[in-house]
């Protein structure tokens, strides 16, 4: 298990379940003057989606808590972000986090003008993974999203 996949699974160890009222977007720091930017509920451990950054200018590892219908260590699962008119396609791979069962789904994306927008739109995140369909509001994101933005980006 490498690192990163270390420091997440601590971070998803503590998931439970949370009430609409108590999720939100934040961010906390990562790796050497990166940042998380988290979509669940702060203090928890409970993070269905994240977007990491471990320093400026690298590219943003997302983490999504989904069990795909072929739940085995290193599937390949395709995963199309989207809000309005703008899609990302993500490549990830999924893996079994024994200590709590649950199933994440991981895959590297650049920080590009198309992800930015992505995630500076009114929103909602649409996550789409093998047919199913996660919305994740954006409307109270954009201060998490800028300093996620500032802390990742080069020059």
């Amino acid at each position: 298990m490498g690192p990163k996949i270390a420091v997440l699974t601590l971070g998803l160890a503590l998931a439970g379940t949370a009430s609409a009222e108590d999720l939100s977007w934040f961010t906390q720091p990562a790796g050497e003057g990166g940042i998380e930017l988290i979509y669940g509920t702060p203090d928890s451990g409970y993070a269905p989606v994240s977007f990491r950054c471990d320093r400026p200018g690298t590219p943003l590892t997302v983490v999504i808590e989904h069990e795909p219908a072929n739940a085995e260590d290193g599937v390949a699962v395709a995963v199309l972000l989207s809000a309005g008119d703008i899609e990302v396609p993500l490549a990830t791979t999924g893996t079994r986090l024994l200590m709590d069962e649950l199933f994440i789904l991981q895959g590297e994306t650049l920080l590009d003008a198309r992800l930015q927008g992505l995630l500076t739109s009114p929103g909602p995140l649409t996550l789409t993974i093998e047919g199913d369909r996660q919305d994740y509001p954006l409307y109270d994101a954009g201060e998490a999203v800028q300093a996620m933005l500032d802390a990742c980006q080069t020059g």
